[in-house]
């Protein structure tokens, strides 16, 4: 008879250990995900479920927990809420498993399995509160650099454990759940500053603007000679990427290394303008490896748009996300509130109808750069009409709370939470 093993999550971690189940022998009957725009379809050719069909489909089975924890957000449950919700409804916890041998305590998504690279340094963090805090790791080769930032991972987990200050001190991040006993990379965030980095936009809000504007970059560290000693590292399949160095389909080896990327099986989180179509995007949509977009548009009119990122191709970006859309992307669009430009109605009211359309996420965030200083009472009214805005219309809805000021984030957490 076969096992009644059940996958609860279809996010990155079940994309990433998929294959590395199998092998063990770990055939699953369905997956199970909270999120109903996912129930009803399929993944790897099998069903996704709600808990509740799942559960009279297959009274009797395993629940294996492969919850995403990427960019862990309002709106999604922890492994710790599933856990205890499944021993609620009568789960006995013998048939409740991890993936990955885990312990509960205090942690976060960036701090255990999503360092950010640069063609220097590892960084450990990149949400504290104080920047002056952020700890990284230069390296010359890649596999020593690595050893030294599981060894600097440890010993902040060991401080947390014991009670002790760290960096992660009052990290809206910071939270108790089912984590790693030992720490291991399962998506790398690279950094822009790699030879050949380049972005064709102009934002305003943009701190990296300066290094892009008289073409590609010179200097840096080799990008697909960094992807390739990844490769000796890691095994296809086993991690993920989110290519964030400037635009990456502006850079002249963008197919090549989309090519080499795909040929490794890595997820791909791609953080990108959307100015220009790649069919070298569109494979790895089709190929089930774009784990999601990510664009920022921050904008629902042409000409505020055109204020925003110095450039007027809102149509063409528009036109470029609807046949990425319809490949099958997962999109979570964008908007960074700037006031006096794209805090007013028409262009929230515009921007949710876009997320709307494309069955995308609106992702909700500040700029960066001015986090230390609250909103003024007309941005943050903005703010939280459009978060009700996405409630109305049951949209999916993410709140990038570290962007802002931590007075705001309590606002704006109260009317996730209405």
């Amino acid at each position: 008879m076969k096992e009644q093993i059940i996958f609860y999550g279809v996010g990155q971690h079940t994309q990433v250990n998929y294959h590395q189940l199998i092998a063990k022998g770990l055939s699953p009957l369905c997956f199970v995900d909270d999120d109903a725009h996912k129930q009803n379809t399929k993944l790897f050719g099998h069903d996704i479920l709600s808990l509740e069909e799942a559960l009279r489909r297959y009274p009797d089975s395993e629940f294996y927990l492969t919850i995403d924890k990427h960019n862990l957000r309002v709106g999604n449950k922890n492994l710790l809420e599933v856990f205890e919700n499944l021993i609620k409804i009568g789960i006995p916890e013998e048939r409740i498993k991890f993936v990955n041998p885990m312990e509960q305590r205090k942690g976060c998504v960036i701090l255990e399995g999503q360092p950010h690279i640069s063609s220097n340094n590892i960084w450990i963090c990149c949400a504290v509160p104080d920047e002056d805090k952020m700890q990284s790791i230069q390296y010359d080769n890649l596999k020593d650099g690595l050893e030294s930032y599981y060894n600097a991972v440890s010993a902040i987990v060991k401080r947390i454990k014991s009670s002790q200050s760290t960096m992660c001190d009052d990290c809206v991040y910071l939270q108790e759940d089912f984590w790693s006993i030992t720490p291991r990379v399962n998506c790398f965030i690279f950094e822009g500053d790699f030879k050949g980095d380049f972005c064709n936009f102009k934002c305003c809000y943009c701190g990296k603007a300066a290094l892009y504007e008289e073409g590609y970059r010179k200097e840096g560290r080799d990008f697909l000679d960094t992807l390739r000693q990844i490769g000796e590292l890691f095994d296809k399949g086993e991690i993920s990427l989110n290519l964030a160095n400037g635009e990456i389909t502006s850079r002249p080896d963008c197919d090549e290394i989309l090519e080499f990327v795909q040929s490794k099986q890595w997820p791909v989180i791609l953080t990108t303008n959307a100015s220009i179509y790649k069919e070298k995007v569109a494979d790895l949509i089709c190929a089930g490896l774009m784990y999601f977009m990510i664009v920022s548009l921050d904008a629902g009119t042409s000409e505020t748009f055109h204020k925003v990122k110095g450039v007027d191709c809102f149509d063409i970006v528009a036109e470029n996300l609807r046949q990425y859309s319809a490949l099958g992307a997962d999109i979570k669009l964008k908007y960074i509130l700037l006031e006096g430009l794209n805090d007013n109605d028409e262009d929230i009211d515009n921007f949710v109808e876009i997320v709307a359309n494309l069955n995308a996420t609106c992702r909700l965030s500040a700029n960066i750069y001015t986090r230390r200083n609250r909103l003024s009472k007309y941005a943050l009214d903005a703010a939280i009409s459009m978060i009700n805005k996405c409630k109305e219309r049951n949209l999916r809805m993410e709140c990038l709370y570290e962007n802002f000021h931590i007075l705001d984030r309590k606002t704006l957490k109260m009317a996730f939470d209405r």
